[in-house]
């Protein structure tokens, strides 16, 4: 199978920080996927047990949101047989040895903190939705 024939790729963006999402949206604008957004771990949880939605290629999880944090979201999505073959991403500003290790240990694929300039952040999320989206074929 070419990439032509490839599906788009989703990738599922759960994240509170308005400032953050937008920047999130900026770094996808000219690549060939859909950004499905969501402000928190609840909302998102709620997009993928909706059996009419189509399965994203990638989700990208904020490790600290209100109501179902990210990694409670990560634990929810690797309990779902129909999810097992979604790359999660840990994008988050916290680099707590504790929460790094507790993503990985409940599924995270990587885990990525939030660089804090502009450019850097743009140039990260490039290069995370490039590898997950294009590079990567695990959900083949």
């Amino acid at each position: 199978m070419t990439d032509a024939a490839l599906p788009k790729p989703i990738i599922l963006v759960a994240e509170d920080n308005e400032d953050h999402a937008l920047f999130i949206r900026r770094a996808f604008r000219e690549s060939n996927v859909t950004v499905v957004h969501k402000e928190d771990g609840e909302d998102a949880l709620a997009f993928l047990n909706d059996e009419s939605n189509p399965v994203p290629t990638l989700a990208l999880l904020d490790v600290n949101m209100p109501r179902l944090s990210g990694l409670e979201l990560l634990r929810s999505i690797r309990a779902n047989p129909r999810l097992k073959w979604v790359a999660v991403v840990m994008f988050s500003t916290s680099s707590s040895r504790s929460d790094v290790r507790e993503a990985y240990e409940s599924g995270a694929n990587s885990y990525v903190p939030k660089p804090m300039a502009f450019g850097e952040f743009q140039e990260k999320l490039r290069e995370v939705g490039e590898y997950w989206t294009h590079i990567d074929r695990t959900a083949l």
